[in-house]
């Protein structure tokens, strides 16, 4: 099953009951329905998203509400992203940097 998502999809993440991707050109997240297999929400983030991670609270873009609860700034050229531990972890090959960004 092929699903239409915007232009560039570069990241995926599984959480809150779907799957999400990054579209880069687009700049937007589109939530997808595993059962369904369809796009059941697309969300504008701002230009070229580089990573996603989905916990149970929605830090970043909220998985109730579908809204950008938060942005972060870390490093140039994300590479991955990950939840647990504390917070989240991002890794930037630009720089050759982790971040660990704590909600507070």
């Amino acid at each position: 099953m092929l699903i239409k998502v915007g232009a560039e999809p570069r990241y995926l993440a599984v959480g809150a009951g779907s799957v999400w991707v990054t579209s880069y050109d687009s700049g937007d997240v589109y939530r997808i329905d595993p059962t369904t297999d369809k796009v059941v929400q697309r969300i504008a983030v701002g230009p070229g998203p580089q990573g996603i991670s989905v916990d149970r609270h929605g830090v970043h873009v909220d998985a109730a509400s579908g809204r950008v609860a938060g942005r972060v700034r870390t490093g140039p050229q994300t590479r991955g992203i990950a939840v647990g531990a504390g917070g989240a972890w991002v890794a930037t090959s630009a720089g050759s940097t982790l971040s660990h960004v704590v909600r507070r």
